[in-house]
């Protein structure tokens, strides 16, 4: 008996030490593995190449577009890898559509979301190999951005690694990334260009030099100018200073404003003192005298300052615009009278944070330049496909899933990554506001008078919530209770619909057809509502987009009912939403806000009588037809046009701006500033479409009736291809100080609207030459007054904005150079020579050398991108 015992202690002790052998050496294929993904990831060289934009063959079958292009990505390696089960997963902006490699395929998931996997012709990564995989993929690709980076290499254990190459890293002149795993564009027709009728210009030095020749006289003398400009405004005749030495002191108000208005301290950041008694008196007063309730008076004289105002928000407007005619030097202030109100009561900024996470404290830094430049409206962008980033009690699955992207492909606890987003939940991208952040935030607004408007896209545009409110149902069906797993769910489980949204996803509409959507919309709204309600600043416009919901619905059995019992078409589903959500938010106060493409199918009596409407569909496209018959409809419209509002698009068509371009090839600040929102068609005669064609716009059957006008104007910063703050600064300034411009102040050069009606092109020439004169002059004071004064103010403030490329030339052997900003101070190098400052004479350079320019911010370190400096005839 006891040698049987010891018998099965022994058998015991050989199970447990083979156990313990094969943990170990599960343990150590386990960690080669590791090593082997780790050293793929490090050693591959990847290449992502544009091949052919202009050519592609048979795309007709396959894509109903009936566009595409040819692409490749290539692998180089110089070492072995030993890793077998691997894929390689990446973001590519357009769904690759067929690829040509017997060693690989490539793989659609979802959105922007591709794979590459080998085949059984791949015969492993052994030393010195490089592969071609050539592919085509819908529409084109015409940045050096387009591919975004953080390709990742994954096993069949699931274990993830960014691959090194595909990493972004940041150029140290101009701190902006830059993708070292694009090839560099070099062929103008076959890789700038997207097709047979783009007409459009490479912005090179060359370009960039005859355009910028064409304004004429460079220094325009005006030294006193403010952004946005003032309604009236007379200077003392004497060019007198009054000495701000000692500061500034608050003596008296009628609004309860004191040093911690952010008006005030804006100032003190740009260095003016307000402490010392012995300053100079600030006096603010309440006047009736002044009728517009944002208006204000503002007189600087030898011995004190005076603002007049009929609210607080004049009273702020006026100390902006004090902080306005400080220059580097904050020492003194002209002597100078000022009456001033706005054009528009309207005057927006959108930022789309769902896409890419911003923080609060980046939210707060982009409120404080929209007060300093007058712009009063806060569109933020909080719900999306790719995120969802607000914090709404009761759903916690809202945040836990949806605000965050990672490797997962259950989705239990992300979602898939997007936009370049890599496989790791640690990236910046991911986020979301707690309650009392939101509330921060709106207070901060509040003090800055500004207005939030929440928007979270709805019924399209909604995949973060959709996959969130599943995640909610799984886990409230594990434990048996299907009441709550039903209350706030948003898809027909047994929907077989086949769909693809706009950014080629799946699965990212919310089913109209289902109460459980219903509930979830006022439970997100009432929540806001509170949040609003709590901090003393009232929900008044809740923004839920309406737009974009391409075949959704068809086979949901839901749907089918749904239809049947309410004698309702398939087509309408999308307006009955509409209808059905903003009856909810007037009842209980609140203004409906939407995009302009799902608010025009809904019949006008169908809807509340006021509607907060943004206008986007571009001119080339009739765009605006779509705003006078929203204005016409009494709708209050807020200009949002991608031709000029949308600074996700580059600055120049040169393929190493970043941003999409569909609705513009390039946006720049001088574009932007010409803007004449109250004459929409009279653009054909000044701009051309996205491929840089001339427009005709006809006006005949699309006149605005007598009086009637928009309400304002919105820039949008889409966030796609902003993953971080330096970024979104680069995209945002200083194209924004034009939008303040052309929002608080009506161009004196642009013509009065036509209500009789017209066809509009090159050949009507009521914008005349004179008013080209006016603007051009315009112009030049404004760029002048960026140059000299607010770019130190963005510099105070540490915003990262855009110094524009320069434009040069080197005719019969002399250089010449000049920028599209009047008064920059301009730099160029010759061969490896250090950087010289150009002083605005053509200077004689040496033949087969190369030039290089760029521009410099003389008050602080930062230059712009260097372009080549190309050697051309004399024309």
């Amino acid at each position: 008996m006891k040698n049987l015992i010891l018998k099965n202690r022994s058998i015991t002790l050989i199970a447990k030490y083979a156990i313990l052998i094969a943990f170990v050496c599960l343990f150590n294929v386990a960690i080669a593995t590791e090593t082997s993904l780790y050293k793929l990831a490090s050693s591959l060289q990847l290449q992502y190449k544009v091949l052919n934009n202009t050519s592609a063959k048979n795309c007709e079958v396959l894509t109903k577009s009936g566009l595409c292009f040819d692409a490749m990505i290539s692998f180089k390696m110089k070492e072995p890898v030993d890793i077998k089960n691997w894929k390689i997963y990446f973001s590519h902006m357009s769904p690759i559509l067929e690829d040509y490699s017997q060693e690989f395929n490539i793989h659609h998931v979802n959105g922007d979301l591709h794979f590459i996997e080998p085949t059984e012709m791949f015969k492993g990564w052994s030393g010195s190999i490089e592969f071609d995989v050539k592919f085509k993929a819908e529409f084109w690709h015409i940045s050096e951005f387009d591919s975004p980076p953080n390709f990742y290499v994954v096993d069949e254990s699931e274990k993830t690694h960014v691959i090194k190459s595909t990493l972004a890293v940041i150029n140290c002149d101009t701190n902006q990334e830059v993708l070292p795993h694009m090839a560099e564009f070099i062929d103008i027709d076959k890789q700038f260009k997207r097709g047979s009728k783009d007409r459009s210009n490479w912005a090179t030095a060359q370009h960039l030099y005859y355009e910028n020749a064409q304004m004429g006289e460079r220094i325009s003398g005006e030294t006193n100018r403010i952004i946005p400009a003032a309604l009236d405004s007379k200077v003392d005749s004497k060019n007198r200073k009054l000495d701000l030495t000692k500061g500034i002191s608050l003596i008296s108000n009628d609004f309860s404003i004191d040093n911690k208005s952010p008006a005030i301290q804006r100032m003190i950041r740009l260095g003016v003192g307000f402490n010392s008694s012995m300053g100079v008196p600030l006096i603010i007063k309440k006047s009736t005298k002044i009728t517009h309730k944002e208006g204000y008076q503002l007189t600087v004289s030898s011995d004190e300052i005076i603002i007049l105002s009929l609210t607080s928000a004049g009273a702020f407007y006026g100390l902006q615009s004090v902080a306005a005619l400080l220059n580097s030097n904050p020492s003194e202030l002209p002597l100078i009278n000022i009456y001033d109100e706005p054009h528009y009561s309207y005057r927006g900024f959108f930022l789309d944070v769902a896409r890419n996470f911003r923080s609060k404290e980046f939210v707060i830094k982009i409120l404080d330049q929209m007060a300093a430049y007058k712009l009063n409206q806060f569109h933020f962008h909080l719900g999306d496909d790719e995120g969802w980033r607000l914090e709404i009690p009761g759903l916690p699955e809202l945040t836990q899933l949806g605000s965050k992207r990672c490797h997962d492909l259950n989705e239990s606890k992300c979602l898939l990554p997007q936009l370049g987003s890599g496989p790791n939940l640690k990236n910046l991208n991911n986020g979301a506001y707690s309650v009392d952040d939101y509330q921060f935030i709106l207070v901060e607004a509040k003090k800055r008078h500004i207005h939030v408007i929440p928007s979270f896209d709805m019924p399209g545009h909604s995949r973060a919530a959709v996959k969130s409110m599943q995640l909610r149902y799984k886990k409230y069906m594990q434990i048996g209770d299907s009441e709550r797993a039903q209350e706030y769910l948003l898809t027909d489980l047994n929907d077989q619909t086949q769909y693809s949204s706009v950014q080629f996803y799946n699965d990212n509409t919310l089913n109209v057809c289902m109460d459980s959507t219903y509930r979830f919309v006022e439970k997100v709204v009432s929540e806001v509502y509170q949040m609003h309600s709590r901090t003393g600043v009232p929900l008044s416009t809740y923004h839920i987009g309406a737009d974009e919901t391409p075949g959704a619905w068809i086979d949901s059995p839901i749907c089918k009912i749904f239809i049947k019992n309410n004698a309702i078409e398939s087509a309408d589903l999308a307006q009955y939403f509409i209808k059905r959500v903003s009856r909810y938010l007037t009842s209980i106060g609140v203004v409906t806000g939407g995009w302009s493409d799902g608010l025009t199918k809904v019949k006008v009596a169908d809807l509340p009588a006021k509607i907060h409407a943004n206008a986007w569909t571009p001119l080339f496209w009739d765009g605006h037809k779509i705003a006078h018959k929203m204005v016409n409809d009494g709708w209050d419209v807020i200009l949002s046009l991608p031709d000029v509002t949308y600074f996700d698009f580059p600055y120049e068509a040169d393929p190493k701006e970043r941003g999409y371009y569909w609705g513009s090839r390039y946006t720049n600040t001088k574009q932007i500033f010409e803007w004449m929102p109250d004459n929409l068609p009279i653009h054909a005669e000044i701009w051309n479409d996205r491929l840089n064609n001339e427009m005709v716009l006809n006006d005949k059957d699309s006149v605005l009736k007598a009086g009637m006008k928009i309400k304002g104007i919105q820039a949008q910063l889409w966030s796609e291809m902003i993953r971080t703050d330096d970024i979104a600064e680069y995209m945002i300034f200083p194209r924004l100080l034009a939008i303040a411009e052309r929002a608080w102040h009506k161009p004196i050069w642009q013509p009065e609207y036509d209500y009789s009606g017209d066809i509009f092109s090159r050949n009507t020439h009521k914008f005349s030459q004179k008013n080209k004169e006016v603007r051009e002059k315009e112009w030049i004071n404004f760029s002048q007054a960026l140059a000299t004064k607010e770019f130190w103010k963005l510099d105070v403030d540490e915003i990262d904005y855009r110094i524009p490329t320069v434009g040069g030339v080197i005719e019969q052997g002399y250089l010449k150079l000049n920028s599209i900003f009047s008064a920059l101070e301009i730099e160029y190098k010759v061969g490896n020579k250090e950087w010289l400052k150009y002083n605005q004479a053509p200077i004689k350079v040496e033949n087969n050398i190369e030039v290089y320019a760029r521009a410099r911010i003389s008050k602080s370190a930062r230059v712009g991108r260097k372009l080549l400096i190309e050697t051309i005839s004399k024309k």
